[in-house]
């Protein structure tokens, strides 16, 4: 569904990474929670942050590498996966996103862990996915979409990002982001946390 179909029901975001000083991105997490917008961290390149900051996140994106080297998990499959969400939990993280390439990403709440498959795209460069995941599903959350929902932007938007060479020039536009959502609606498997990782 058009992100801009939901404009009535705007939920302010700011999304957050680590190329500039960590302590501006520190001040920005803590005055956007304070701000009560949803803070969602995308912590490239992984770098040691203060433990107070992370009460001040929403959402976590790592992917599997930064996971571990911001938890000490190695993240290798969904089972280390969600350990490594549950390193980010008890810190106080709301929702912890592991993408995990071609494996697809892990979302991590208090009350249930979903897998999200990946959509199936060949990929050519993924210098830019990560950039495009977290920037296509902040830009949902702040339209008003449900996590799942923005989870899907994100996803699609991550793939079509690996199937051109370069950094800006392979983000896709929304278009062409909700015409793979549309041609290719991924099936979702999801558990209570502490459930099988199967989806069972």
């Amino acid at each position: 569904m058009p992100l801009a179909s939901h404009s009535a029901r705007v939920a302010p975001a700011i999304a957050l990474q680590l190329e500039i000083p960590t302590p501006v991105t520190c001040h920005a997490a803590k005055a956007g929670a304070a701000a009560g917008l949803t803070v969602v961290l995308d912590p490239a390149p992984a770098q040691t942050l203060p433990e107070d900051v992370w009460q001040h996140v929403d959402v976590v994106t790592p992917n599997e590498s930064e996971a571990g080297a911001l938890t000490g998990v190695a993240v290798t499959d969904l089972e280390s996966a969600a350990r490594a969400a549950s390193w980010f939990l008890d810190r106080g993280v709301a929702h912890a996103l592991i993408t995990l390439g071609s494996g697809g990403a892990l979302s991590v709440t208090a009350e249930r862990t979903r897998h999200y498959p990946a959509y199936p795209v060949t990929p050519v460069d993924i210098t830019a996915a990560g950039d495009a995941f977290t920037g296509f599903f902040g830009a949902a959350l702040a339209a008003g979409l449900d996590d799942g929902t923005a989870i899907q932007h994100g996803m699609a938007a991550g793939a079509l990002a690996t199937t051109v060479a370069g950094a800006s020039p392979s983000l896709p536009d929304r278009a062409a982001v909700e015409t793979l959502i549309s041609a290719d609606p991924i099936v979702l498997n999801a558990r209570p946390r502490g459930g099988s990782s199967d989806g069972s």
